[in-house]
């Protein structure tokens, strides 16, 4: 990009400053496509840095996908979770990788991304409501069979501070995460497709990964849940009931979120108590026809064990596991 020299100051003759008139993010990101006069769209924050060539990188990648993002540095002050959430994001490069990970968490760093303008406004432009927008936009992006991919560089240092948006609005709370991975859960007519043609357990029996489960998919009941804890495999199984009214949004963690027809063998009578049974996962990768297993264990570093045992074990994510967050 040009650049002069003006007094104590820097012109940039190719960058304009614009006064948002609305209020908040979305506002101004609506505000600012509608103001595009390029046919790409690229995202970045003002106090991140990125390399000189990001653009002309992620516009040649344009060519090959519908969505491009690229790696990032944190810079500033990440503490120990936001570094192996930086991580984990990073480890999802290709497209297969991106999808199969979509309902864990914001698969790109929202100030990478970098896709047409027609495409963006074809989605509806950037939603505003009680959720991550970025994280929505993406879901959306996926769901509408858009090829998300990264470049496998890091192009942009992302710089974290404990006054973020992402650290105390309450559209980035794990409530507000769980909630829209609700929304796109209910109507992934294709995952509800693979659930009703096969048997389908849940890893993860403690109560958090129930609870989870059972908000996400309050019709289907699994064939069983699979853990590795002694007390867990030992019972006579963990019940299956009716939802209380209590919010899940505090028992689960944040790594690092329409109507559909489903077959009446996989739904329940929710006011009927039911006690399902708990397996090793010896037994599920003895378990012949193969079920189609949901992963809802989100301990630190456990999903990354628990992906790596399954496909050591023949299962293929998509195909025949999902991970949520």
């Amino acid at each position: 990009m040009a650049e002069s020299r003006k007094g104590q100051g820097l012109v940039w003759p190719d960058i304009r400053l614009v006064q948002s008139k609305g209020a908040g993010i979305v506002d101004a990101l609506n505000q600012g496509l509608s103001l595009c006069q390029s046919p790409v769209f690229v995202r970045m924050d003002a106090d991140d840095i990125m390399d000189p060539v990001r653009l002309q990188r992620q516009l040649e990648h344009l060519e090959e996908v519908d969505v491009s993002g690229c790696l990032v540095e944190p810079v500033g002050n990440p503490g120990p979770g936001a570094q192996e959430y930086f991580a984990w994001q990073n480890n999802l490069v290709c497209e297969s990788d991106i999808l199969a990970n979509r309902y864990v968490e914001c698969p790109l760093q929202h100030p990478t991304l970098a896709m047409p303008v027609n495409s963006l406004k074809s989605l509806g432009a950037y939603r505003d409501g009680p959720f991550p927008e970025d994280y929505d936009l993406f879901l959306r992006c996926l769901q509408a069979g858009m090829r998300v991919e990264k470049l496998p560089d890091t192009l942009l240092q992302y710089r974290v501070s404990e006054n973020q948006l992402s650290r105390k609005d309450h559209r980035y709370s794990k409530q507000a995460f769980h909630e829209l991975r609700k929304e796109y859960l209910a109507r992934d007519l294709a995952l509800h497709k693979r659930m009703s043609e096969r048997r389908m357990v849940v890893w993860g029996a403690s109560r958090r990964s129930r609870r989870r489960f059972e908000d996400h998919f309050p019709d289907w009941i699994p064939e069983y849940y699979v853990d590795i804890k002694p007390s867990l495999l030992e019972s006579s199984g963990v019940p299956m009931a009716r939802m209380s009214e209590e919010s899940p949004g505090g028992d689960y963690e944040r790594s690092p979120a329409g109507e559909t027809v489903q077959a009446d063998t996989h739904r329940s009578d929710r006011a009927t108590p039911v006690r399902i049974a708990v397996r090793s996962p010896e037994y599920l990768y003895a378990d012949s026809p193969r079920p189609f297993v949901l992963v809802y264990v989100n301990a630190r570093g456990a999903r990354g064990i628990i992906q790596r045992a399954l496909q050591e074990n023949g299962f293929e994510q998509e195909v025949d596991f999902l991970c949520i967050g």
